[in-house]
């Protein structure tokens, strides 16, 4: 149909053609909408990797460990750093959640970014993007991966939970969680946090804690978090019902970094 022809027609007619034709463009955004989405959920299957027999019990474990390596197709543990993450514990001290953002050096050229997720019924690793340019730079602000993964796994540290739990009880449904959002995790910066009132906690490798003020200077690498309690609220909880108290950051802790012990 022509601009005449159309100038033509009778108003109702205009109104009608007007109306389909802004029905099929509805209707053709739809679909071109839903054909990128299962685009998007097919890639993003494809690149996400359920770890066999790993769930956030096991997850902090030397096999787990070594098995996330593994699926990265990475020979060299030196060549992936940690970005930040999210590891959340029960007011018992069990393992509960993490989420790790990392990121593989695979090249001078080349790098990828992947995120491990991991539960109470099991663990993913995925490949979220490849970049092609030179990341190497992150190195002088961002973990090893092979120091900060051991060092993380002392969160459980049955030192550290007695303090967590006479310092600030969460309760058997409460929980701490550990948050890395830093940015420069090698070099972190703690002490504003510590001009906050919260309390600062060192972990050594063999788990023995330490408390520290402002200016400490940490006699090795650490893997640093700032854990808020929720605990919960034994006003309000009845019989099977429990209500938890808004997060309240509480402590600055330092996991010392090396091996497994």
């Amino acid at each position: 149909m022509t601009f005449a022809q159309f100038k033509r027609m009778k108003p109702k007619y205009k109104r009608r053609l007007i109306l389909v034709t802004l029905i099929a463009l509805a209707l053709c955004i739809g679909v071109l909408f839903g054909i990128s989405k299962g685009i998007e959920a097919l890639r993003v299957r494809l690149n996400t990797t359920t770890l066999d027999k790993i769930t956030a019990a096991n997850v902090l474990d030397k096999a787990s460990m070594n098995k996330i390596l593994e699926v990265m197709k990475q020979d060299d543990s030196a060549n992936v750093l940690v970005v930040d993450s999210v590891l959340t514990m029960s007011g018992e001290g069990r393992v509960t959640e993490l989420t790790m953002n990392l990121t593989n050096l695979v090249s001078q050229g080349s790098a990828e970014e992947w995120r491990l997720t991991a539960t109470e019924k099991k663990a993913k690793l995925r490949k979220v993007k490849t970049r092609y340019e030179n990341l190497n730079a992150q190195r002088l602000r961002l973990m090893e991966f092979k120091t900060y993964y051991p060092a993380l796994s002392r969160a459980a540290s049955p030192q550290l939970l007695t303090l967590l739990t006479d310092r600030a009880p969460a309760g058997a449904n409460g929980s701490y969680t550990f948050t890395d959002h830093f940015g420069n995790n090698l070099s972190p910066e703690y002490d504003s946090y510590l001009a906050r009132g919260l309390e600062g906690v060192w972990v050594s490798r063999i788990g023995g804690v330490s408390g520290f003020a402002e200016g400490y200077a940490r006699p090795n690498d650490c893997a640093p978090a700032v854990v808020s309690v929720e605990a919960v609220d034994t006003a309000r909880s009845k019989n099977k019902k429990v209500v938890l108290l808004p997060p309240e950051d509480r402590f600055v802790v330092l996991l010392e970094a090396g091996p497994y012990a």
